[in-house]
Order: C-alpha cells, then structure tokens, then sequence
C-alpha cells in the first residue's frame, strides 16, 4: 500500500509523516522549500503527549507535481479549500481508477468539488482532522492539540486499509457515517479564525482577554473584527437558506461532533491551550505571509 499526500503543509507533512514513521510507503506533494528543509534536517514530528521522531532525509520521499501520486492507493488531499478544485483536476490526469481520494480539509463542500473534478473514478470521501500542527521551526512539525481523523465509510469497506495505518501511526481515526454533521461541527469552531486574523493576537490571549474576543486589539480593528463577524454569520445563514446543511438542527450537537480537542480548545485552562501559548490561527499565520486564508471558500 502507498500513501500519497497533495498539499504536503502543515497537516498533510503531519499526517504522512506519522505514516512513514510507521512504515508505510508515502509521497508527499508540496512547496519546494518543505523538500529543501527536510534534505537539511529530516522531518521532525512531535507531540503533546511526548511523541517526538525525526525522519531521516533519505526516508521521506518529497515532490512538488501531483504526477508522483500517479501509483498510490490511496492520496490524502490537504490543500486549501481555494485549491481544491484545481487539485481534483490534477488528480483526474494522473489518479489509478482504484485509487481512494480523502479530503482531509477545513470547510464542507471539498469533497463534491473533488467529486465533480475527478468524475466517476477515482471515488473521493470526505474527511476532517480534529487537531492543530504548529510549524515550530523549519522542517519541525508539532501536534499542538489532542483530537481524531474522520472519513466517511465505502459500503466495500475500501477505507479500512488506509485507518488501520493511519491508526497504528498513532493517529486515532474512526469511519463515521454523518461527515456533513462533523464538518459542519468544526466549521463553527473554525469560524473564530477570521477574528483572530484580524485581530493580530495569540489565540490564547484572544480567548483570555473579553475585549479581544468582541473587539480585537485597538480601535481600527474593532470595526474589521465586528465586520468580519457579520460576514461569517450572514454566511452561514446564507448557506441554511440555500439548503446546503441544515445547521440549526447540526448545531445543537456539535460539541459531540468535534471532540474533545476542540472543546478544550475553547477551554482556556485546558492542556490545548497551554500547548497552543503564543500560537495564531492559520488563517492569521497565512495572512502574514502574503497568501490567501481559506475562511472565505469554507461554505
């Protein structure tokens, strides 16, 4: 079996990573300067709960074309959701028919744009990560928060080889039969990112302080921050509106759907937040660096 990642970030250099400390074959797909890091220092991985492996550079197989998945089994699709239909084009050109494509993305239509991309083969599922990688240094990669990988079951139980690797990587992953509701559970954590990139602060300082959380830091950003927040909310009314997830009935049960990781995550006091000291969202990290946050497309 071979894995393959497209969107080697954060989490996807996480996640295939964890794989081939496990012994299993993975390609990863991303941006020159991941491959450049780890040809100068490995891959280091490490953990809340102590896990810490740094792969050897000659062990971790690094492209930047999606044509090096062209023989895997099963290709785990990290990209931002902006780059999700251009990924699934590129998946369709070079993919085996028998190939699994998983969406391990943020936001709730990344699968059907997969879907429509690919066509009939390969089969594409939807996915979701409950938990946070942190970039410490070049080519060290940190688990910041406890949490599952989710995907959706195939009635031919396609998925099972590609869970048992990924849970004997330890990585804690369940099939589970309503993704929609699980998504749509962590979009309304996730819709705090938008704040925190507008308001410049670590997240466990916005969480700590009420004036950030309403306001962000200062008067120029308190109109962006409120502005923001009616955004995402008439968003979301939009999407109950057009029938795209019948979120006032999901929402009353979305602590269950989002773990533990993501409750503690709201938990000031909680072991997430003292892991995620001095840390900001993705979307805000994204934004620093010149490139495009994905809250817009996560409808």
């Amino acid at each position: 079996m071979r894995v393959g990642v497209l969107g080697a970030g954060s989490i996807g250099a996480y996640v295939g990573g964890r794989l081939v400390a496990a012994g299993v074959p993975v390609t990863l797909v991303g941006r020159a300067a991941l491959a450049t890091e780890v040809a100068a220092r490995g891959l280091r991985l490490t953990d809340l709960d102590g896990f810490d492996v740094t792969l050897p550079p000659a062990q971790v197989s690094i492209a930047t074309e999606a044509r090096a998945l062209a023989d895997c089994d099963f290709i785990l699709v990290t990209v931002k959701g902006l780059d999700t239909r251009t990924a699934g084009e590129k998946l369709a050109a070079i993919a085996r028919p028998d190939a699994l494509v998983v969406s391990f993305q943020n936001g709730v239509r990344n699968r059907e744009v997969l879907a429509a991309a690919l066509g009939e083969r390969p089969l594409a599922v939807a996915g979701t990560v409950l938990f946070n990688v942190l970039r410490r240094a070049p080519a060290h990669l940190h688990q910041g928060t406890s949490g599952r990988l989710m995907l959706s079951p195939l009635p031919d139980g396609r998925e099972q080889p590609l869970v048992a690797a990924l849970k004997k990587a330890g990585l804690p992953t369940v099939v589970h039969a309503d993704m929609e509701r699980v998504q749509w559970g962590k979009l309304l954590v996730n819709l705090n990112n938008s704040i925190n990139a507008l308001a410049g602060v670590p997240l466990l300082e916005q969480l700590r302080q009420g004036g950030v959380r309403a306001r962000g830091p200062g008067g120029a950003a308190r109109g962006q921050a409120e502005a923001a927040a009616r955004r995402a909310a008439a968003a979301v009314v939009a999407a109950v509106a057009a029938g795209a997830a019948r979120l006032a009935v999901r929402a009353r049960g979305q602590v269950a759907l989002v773990d533990r990781s993501q409750r503690a995550q709201l938990d000031v006091g909680g072991p997430a937040a003292r892991a995620a000291h001095g840390d900001r969202s993705v979307e805000r990290r994204d934004r620093g660096a010149g490139r495009a946050g994905e809250c817009e497309n996560a409808l």
